[in-house]
């Protein structure tokens, strides 16, 4: 690292954060959102001879919308309650590859059979009709965030870009653009492990920056899960990402400070890494709904099974992926995993303009846009109300999975979020280890300078930025309890809050929950259930919000209406 670090840090104050409504349009999408609730996964091993491949399907929302969407053929994903027969699938011509259990519910991934003629619209309508299952929606296809061509995304070994280690100019700008360096001179822990994950298109293990042969330090897991399938261990050592893209983004989270090449923003910290691959070439299984967000289960679920929040309240994965759309197993799936602990960095997209993408969109992540070296935001990088923050994601030299010495540049949201990937693993090794998910967003959206030269409103927010351009000495120093911003650790955990409500219906049936009115955001869906020896179905729902402002809550159920403030504590559709 180059021993000059500038130290200019630059307060400013910013006043409390409200939580904004997204466009309706978009938010409405929603509406077939699922339950906040623990699941667990049983995988099936049925297996469908019938041919995989991708076509167009337009969905039609409970509220209207229409949505297009591309599609894996003779497949759908049902909800269904927890004691469904699957033998009426079988009936009716179809079979279950896979299934998530939650308590009140089941998820299934079924096949048309061998045989049978259908396409996905056919497949639902059908589905439809089986008695027993709540919801249908079809396996849709995500996209990795691709990366934009910039003038140094040939590939070569960091000596042959004339760069013995990260130095001034194209490399180095991220950290001190961000303050990092005078972090990392002043706060360093490089014994606690700290747990990451990352679903993309699988990681170089054996690259120099991540250790060599002892790559197995900073990778401890790397897994594989293609929608019908499995998700599989694979062996050490094994090349499996045939795209580049997940290895770039880990390194940009996790390169090791080795004297060789590049480093991550994670910097000394002993960072643990499990990567799921869930894209890759040439595959028509890749990206699929299914594969991404029961990747993100497992990955919750390990999180989970091995205490990993008794060291570390929030652990991040890196999403740097998105589509245009979502249903109900992506929003429960993500609610399951910020129950467990785990928070969802996301890429905002680069469509450079105002557009929804999933899952950036669903409450409760953290979506990431891109700056430049000039502290600009990146002509690529998405825009809407739903940003957290940006992160330098112009120009960024990372690992290239071409071979285990070389290196790439590359642009994109998907470099500005594992930036602040590996900045939260960063905080949690220097005394965050006790800030929750939202905690740990709030910590860093405090902590922010507001860049760009453009206006933010009374709450700090500008829909471009967010709430500007992380700092990571701010950040590190508000951990550690200074007061940064005129503000302490106290004041800013202490902005959240949570309502619980129980929710009473006279039979099973879905409820949504919106911030305010049908037109505002959905925040959380629920099934309720009939338990055995009671009359009527009961649930209990769980909503964040802000401590400063706390909104209504509008509840829909069957066409019937509530409307509730934040310390109510029952929502009665029987009466």
């Amino acid at each position: 690292m180059n021993n000059t670090i500038k130290n200019t840090i630059k307060n400013k104050t910013k006043n409390r954060i409200n939580h904004h409504s997204i466009n309706a349009m978009l938010l409405l999408i929603f509406a077939i959102a699922v339950m906040f609730s623990a699941c667990n996964l049983a995988v099936n091993g049925n297996k469908n001879s019938s041919t995989v491949g991708i076509e167009n399907y337009e969905y039609r929302s409970v509220t209207g919308n229409t949505i297009q969407m591309r599609v894996l053929s003779n497949q759908a994903i049902i909800k269904t309650a927890t004691d469904f027969d699957e033998e009426k699938l079988t009936d009716k011509g179809f079979t279950v590859s896979e299934k998530i259990e939650l308590p009140d519910a089941v998820y299934r991934l079924v096949y048309a059979k061998e045989g049978v003629k259908t396409n996905t619209a056919s497949a639902i309508k059908m589905l439809k009709t089986i008695d027993g299952i709540f919801h249908v929606e079809p396996n849709s296809v995500l996209k990795l965030i691709k990366p934009v061509k910039n003038a140094l995304n040939n590939t070569q070994s960091i000596r042959a870009i004339g760069l013995d280690s990260q130095s001034e100019g194209n490399c180095e700008y991220p950290f001190r653009k961000t303050e990092a360096l005078t972090a990392y001179e002043n706060y360093h822990n490089q014994t606690k492990p700290v747990l990451a994950g990352i679903i993309d298109s699988g990681v170089t293990w054996a690259h120099e920056d991540f250790g060599g042969k002892d790559s197995s330090n900073v990778i401890v897991k790397s897994k594989t899960a293609f929608s019908g399938d499995s998700i599989t261990e694979v062996s050490k050592y094994t090349n499996h990402d045939d795209m580049g893209h997940g290895t770039h983004c880990a390194g940009i989270i996790a390169g090791k400070v080795n004297g060789k090449g590049i480093y991550g923003s994670a910097y000394k910290s002993n960072v643990k890494l499990m990567s799921y691959k869930v894209f890759k070439k040439g595959s028509k299984k890749s990206g699929s709904t299914w594969a991404v967000y029961t990747s993100l289960y497992d990955f919750a679920k390990y999180v989970a099974d091995n205490n990993i929040t008794n060291s570390q309240k929030t652990v991040p994965v890196n999403m740097s992926l998105g589509g245009f759309s979502t249903e109900g197993l992506a929003i429960d799936v993500v609610n399951y995993a910020l129950s467990k602990g785990v928070l969802p960095v996301v890429a905002m997209g680069n469509e450079g303009r105002v557009i929804a993408s999933y899952p950036a969109v669903i409450p409760g992540v953290l979506p990431v846009g891109a700056t430049n070296q000039h502290d600009k935001i990146a002509s690529f990088s998405s825009r809407g109300s739903w940003i957290s923050i940006c992160a330098p994601g112009k120009s960024i030299l990372s690992l290239s999975n071409s071979g285990t010495d070389k290196y790439v540049s590359m642009s994109g949201t998907s470099m500005a979020t594992p930036f602040v990937t590996g900045v939260i693993t960063y905080l949690i090794a220097n005394g965050g280890h006790e800030l929750t998910p939202l905690q740990m967003r709030a910590v860093l959206e405090e902590t922010a300078n507001q860049v760009g030269g453009v206006s933010y409103n009374t709450d700090g927010f500008n829909t471009t930025y967010g709430y500007g351009r992380i700092n990571v000495n701010n950040a590190v120093r508000l951990v550690k309890g200074n007061t940064v911003n005129s503000k302490t650790l106290a004041t800013v955990k202490a902005k959240y809050k949570e309502a619980v409500f129980t929710i009473i219906t006279s039979a099973a049936s879905t409820v949504y929950a919106y911030e305010n009115d049908l037109n505002g955001q959905c925040v959380a869906s629920v099934l309720t259930t009939v338990k055995k020896g009671e009359t009527k179905a009961k649930c209990t729902i769980r909503i964040p919000y802000f401590k400063d402002s706390p909104p209504n809550f509008c509840f829909y159920s069957n066409g019937s209406i509530k409307t509730k403030t934040a310390t109510d504590t029952t929502v009665d559709f029987t009466n």
